[in-house]
């Protein structure tokens, strides 16, 4: 059974957060609470944003980091409860989105709209939020088909501001997507038309939107990041997912670039498990980039021709910071270790992919 729950209407392409307005006089609202990126201040994107809502009683709440708390989704509540607001709106990556569905859960579910400026999470429809908790340090994924929002924009010039780099972190999240759907134990013959559908789609723009910023690139990734993420919610994901909440949990690190990180080994690990579905992968690549190519190669290179791991060289973390035991074990409570195409029978197995995924670091 394939039980989608989607956003009531979707506005997308260039400009099309100018809808705001609409939205708001559609529910006849009078105010707005923000949840905004402090990446959208003084970005032309931002600066349209706050034009859509001119004339409304706004309040912004910018309280949250790349991996959102629970103490500053608290936070984010007792700021709404002073401000109140007849809509709450939701413009950032992911962080900004789910710290928004923690603050609507507690705030009485106002209508609620997303507005993602990242071409990865997906969050946008997503009944998950991703929050930090404290005690224990770990990432918390909390379910409420609350969560997903009433309106949806997909507006492409919210990507121009993004640096290289974090266009190439939240492009390597959809791509995972694809591909852990594609080779999920729990994903069937219609799941795959739609995730084969949206692989070959990344791979004719990922290097375009990447390394030219290509503005129709742009928007056919964020779109796809849209429509990819309605998927995993009823297939689950890999052993890649599993261990990147607990890691970014201890590390803060973005969890797109934890993604491209750990999808290569994951793919390694699992590959006598799904050899004919990843087979099919590299067909689509190699479809659309001419030549012969291995899905693993081509994700590490765009890796370091983004230079997606600079940030995780100068961090300092040893493995023994790292508490690599601690997050194998952590990993193995997530939901996606039931649908990764290999069985995983202990923690060793993953403590196995995280450490030769971190050796990658250093190599480069």
């Amino acid at each position: 059974m394939w039980n989608i729950k989607t956003p009531r209407l979707v506005y997308s392409g260039l400009g099309s957060v100018s809808k705001l307005k609409d939205i708001m006089e559609g529910n006849s609202a009078k105010s707005a609470f923000v949840v905004l990126d402090r990446g959208l201040e003084g970005t032309c994107f931002g600066k349209k944003l706050k034009l859509a809502l001119e004339g409304y009683e706004t309040a912004y709440w910018r309280g949250f980091s790349t991996n959102p708390s629970v103490i500053q989704c608290e936070d984010g509540v007792e700021c709404f409860r002073r401000n109140k607001g007849d809509i709450i709106i939701a413009a950032g990556g992911g962080s900004a989105i789910d710290a928004a569905k923690y603050i609507r859960m507690n705030s009485g579910f106002q209508t609620f709209v997303a507005i993602p400026t990242t071409c990865g999470t997906g969050a946008e429809c997503s009944p998950f939020a991703i929050i930090k908790e404290t005690e224990p340090l770990r990432k918390a994924a909390i379910s409420h088909e609350g969560f997903i929002p009433e309106y949806v924009i997909l507006d492409p010039q919210s990507l121009m501001s993004l640096s290289r780099e974090m266009i190439a972190a939240t492009a390597m999240d959809t791509l995972a997507h694809g591909i852990e759907v594609h080779i999920s134990k729990n994903a069937d013959s219609l799941v795959r038309i739609s995730t084969r559908g949206s692989l070959d789609t990344i791979f004719r723009h990922m290097e375009r939107a990447v390394f030219d910023r290509d503005m129709e690139s742009l928007e056919v990734l964020q779109n796809v990041a849209f429509t990819a993420r309605l998927l995993y919610p009823r297939t689950g994901l890999s052993i890649a997912h599993s261990l990147a909440h607990p890691l970014g949990a201890i590390t803060d690190w973005h969890h797109g670039i934890i993604i491209a990180l750990l999808l290569p080994q994951t793919l390694i690990f699992n590959k006598g498990h799904c050899q004919e579905l990843l087979g099919e992968i590299n067909g689509i690549l190699s479809l659309n980039s001419g030549r012969k190519t291995d899905i693993i190669e081509w994700i590490e290179d765009i890796a370091h021709r983004s230079e997606l791991f600079k940030h995780l060289n100068a961090s300092g973390y040893t493995l023994e910071d790292l508490e690599i035991d601690r997050i194998a074990q952590e990993a193995m409570k997530s939901s996606n270790i039931a649908s990764n195409p290999r069985e995983i029978s202990s923690s060793e197995e993953l403590k196995e992919v995280l450490v030769e995924s971190l050796k990658k670091i250093k190599a480069r």
